[in-house]
């Protein structure tokens, strides 16, 4: 694995070479699933590009700087996915905060901050953005247990149905 700048972020990339006996469609998904399994999300790469071999130096230890740095279409997590667009006008500017946090064009309802290519640091960003955006206080573990577009902009919307009548510069607590 190696750690590659794209769009002023650091992503995790994985280069991996399957056996010839390995039949599968979406080896990526199939590795992501494993490692979560085992790691935590941050841990588990932005992208995943399969190789016929990994090239090596003249020593025979593996070329790193020969390793380019994943394309747009390989560090979206989401292939093999159905993209779903933002329903909600909360989706909508979760999805809009979300775009400018990860630096990715496009964003559906079922994708995953984690598996976008968010980590810690990037996770206190969105909670920044979205206390701003929505006029709310966002405890960091919601993101954490609520990392997908719609199940964070369903609590969020969730919290502000139950604010009711407070008006936009009252704060609310989120808390899990």
């Amino acid at each position: 694995m190696i750690l590659h700048e794209q769009g002023g972020h650091k992503r995790l990339a994985a280069y991996v070479v399957l056996d010839a006996s390995a039949v599968m469609d979406t080896p990526a998904e199939i590795l992501r699933v494993w490692l979560k399994s085992m790691l935590p999300n941050y841990m588990i790469p932005a992208s995943f590009t399969v190789l016929d071999r990994l090239p090596l130096t003249p020593s025979g230890k593996i070329d790193r700087a020969a390793l380019h740095a994943p394309t747009p279409a390989e560090t979206d997590r989401r292939a093999g996915l159905e993209y779903e667009a933002p329903r909600t006008e909360a989706e909508r500017r979760l999805a809009a905060i979300w775009t400018e946090v990860l630096g990715v064009e496009r964003i559906g309802r079922h994708d995953h901050f984690f598996d976008m290519g968010g980590h810690s640091l990037l996770a206190t960003q969105l909670v920044a953005r979205i206390e701003r955006a929505f006029h709310c206080r966002l405890s960091l573990r919601v993101v954490f247990d609520t990392s997908t577009l719609a199940a964070l902009a369903a609590y969020i919307e969730t919290f502000q149905w139950l604010r009711g009548g407070a008006n936009d510069e009252q704060r609310v607590e989120i808390e899990l």
